[in-house]
């Protein structure tokens, strides 16, 4: 976490909601929920927020379910939701691209003064985030399927998945493969 949004207290329990400028591309926002054990305060969960995620609605709700619904904590604690399910495919496809992206000409950065490197860059820039998102929202939707999948063979499920995208995301990949 690298600032703090908001921060606030619960019972015994405290969440602060940060910016995440080191997390995978679209999460902006990290939600951190501890509970005081002993006199300190211990972190029990973690939830990155991804693309429109990350909406301070979104993470009231997260927040006040978090709560008041014991079934929700133990779900979280059984790596049963939705989210945690989504995140972490997301998370492990957009970790693969980033690699094989960032041997590409200026997707990383340009020199100073070169604008030709620096309007390839931004370019490679937009179009990199927009297909993570498309990436985010193919997988937030069909979370149910492709998770039974992923438990199988994570290598198929990567690559079934990429296979489904269309428009940038699908030019994209014809680019860097």
């Amino acid at each position: 976490m690298h600032g703090i949004i908001k921060e606030w207290k619960k019972a015994d329990t405290r969440f602060i909601w940060g910016f995440d400028t080191g997390g995978s591309t679209g999460c902006d926002s990290i939600v951190e929920v501890a509970r005081l054990i002993d006199g300190k305060w211990v972190t029990f969960i973690t939830r990155d927020f991804y693309f429109s995620d990350a909406s301070e609605q979104s993470v009231m709700n997260f927040t006040n379910r978090v709560i008041n619904d014991p079934a929700y904590r133990e779900k979280i604690a059984n790596f049963e939701t939705e989210w945690q399910r989504s995140n972490k495919i997301y998370e492990d496809i957009e970790a693969i691209l980033y690699k094989t992206m960032e041997n590409k000409p200026h997707f990383l950065g340009y020199e100073s003064g070169n604008k030709a490197a620096e309007r390839q860059f931004n370019k490679l820039q937009r179009e990199y985030d927009s297909f993570c998102e498309e990436l985010y929202s193919y997988i937030k939707e069909n979370i149910k399927r492709l998770w039974e999948d992923w438990q199988k063979d994570k290598n198929m499920t990567r690559w079934f998945i990429l296979s489904q995208q269309k428009g940038g995301l699908r030019k994209l990949l014809k680019e860097i493969i």
